[in-house]
């Protein structure tokens, strides 16, 4: 989902009494951290790897189109809902048909159950989106607006719900996959990568009814009531032990050696013609992102129900929140090139890497 500002009347997290140490400053550089510790800990790049992801793969079903158009020949457009109604009226009207679908509704419902003050400000967005002639996919685009904010200063709280929020984020990121894979009809890195730099076309293909908003709706809908279950509870334990760190090693492992990931490790160590651009791009259209996401689900899904729990608190907490990898990637450091193999890979490993040549 995207994310948004806290209003007045929502209460702010309480502070974590133990906290990760905190991420440097990132450069603005997207880059990726894939060194595990010399002491058999995992760096916390790993996690921010591993969560980002998985959110990348729901964030990446929200971009993805579908035709879907109207749910019923009974929806009013909103031009005809706002004809003649003032900022209040609009208001009201919009509480109940902007969006009349299902998973739209219970967005609307939760929202103004758990947090009034921002159910409010969105519909003053909304009301003020549909009085300058915005349709419904101009309000979509106002929703995905507003959360950025409101995600981003509830993150915390989400933190708090345990392997309950961490399977419901991965159950929504494999939804997320299926519906690119589906609507792009390809999950090749390169089509992605030219649909992200394109915001025009991005805005396009979010449309109302698309598969890609019902999974956007039913992320919002999941957020708000999880942040709401973490408001309420007490700040956890943010520290990873041994076992938390040995697991996570098994998981990192397992995806570096997945045939698919091998292979794309294999080229980027022995690919050495050209510039690192056109290397990069070589390897990026050999991938498949989806089949990549669904690895990474999978293996993450395996993970101890304690230490899905640790991980989903110490990835949203407030040290890693403050320019750490959930807030755009930019946390990430670079410990190896972006296309060469991670440090710290055991030699049996490299063995099985090079025998792929």
């Amino acid at each position: 989902m995207s994310f948004g500002k806290r209003s007045a009347g929502d209460p702010r997290p309480a502070q974590a009494p133990a906290q990760v140490q905190q991420s440097q400053e990132s450069d603005g550089v997207i880059s990726v951290r894939t060194r595990v510790s010399n002491h058999g800990g995992l760096d916390k790049g790993f996690i921010g790897l591993a969560a980002g992801v998985v959110i990348l793969s729901a964030s990446g079903a929200i971009a993805a189109p579908s035709l879907f158009g109207m749910f019923g020949s009974g929806m009013r457009p909103i031009s005809e809902i706002v004809t003649g109604l003032g900022p209040d009226q609009i208001k009201a009207a919009l509480a109940t048909e902007a969006f009349p679908d299902e998973r739209g509704r219970a967005f609307m419902a939760s929202l103004e159950q758990h947090f009034s003050q921002s159910y409010q400000q969105l519909l003053g967005d909304l009301t003020n989106a549909a009085s300058t002639g915005a349709d419904r996919d101009g309000l979509v685009i106002t929703v995905n607006a507003w959360s950025l904010d409101f995600g981003s200063d509830n993150l915390e709280y989400f933190g708090r719900t345990g392997v309950e929020g961490f399977d419901e984020m991965l159950d929504i990121a494999s939804e997320g996959l299926a519906v690119m894979n589906k609507e792009l009809g390809s999950c090749k890195l390169d089509a992605l990568q030219k649909l992200v730099a394109d915001p025009m076309s991005l805005a396009s293909l979010t449309g109302y009814g698309s598969d890609a908003y019902k999974t956007s709706m039913r992320a919002n809908a999941a957020f708000v009531e999880f942040a709401a279950r973490g408001r309420k509870a007490p700040a956890p334990v943010t520290t990873l032990n041994a076992d938390d760190s040995n697991a996570l090693q098994s998981v990192f492992f397992s995806i570096i050696t997945d045939p698919q990931m091998m292979n794309l490790v294999q080229n980027a160590m022995w690919t050495s013609s050209g510039t690192p651009e056109q290397m990069q791009q070589a390897v990026a259209e050999n991938i498949d992102f989806c089949q990549i996401g669904r690895t990474v689900i999978a293996k993450l899904d395996r993970l101890p129900s304690g230490t899905k729990s640790r991980l989903l608190a110490a990835a949203f907490s407030g040290d890693l929140l403050n320019g750490g990898p959930m807030m755009g990637m930019g946390g990430l450091e670079m410990s190896a090139p972006l296309l060469g193999p991670p440090q710290g890979i055991p030699p049996e490993v490299m063995k099985r890497l090079r025998e792929l040549q």
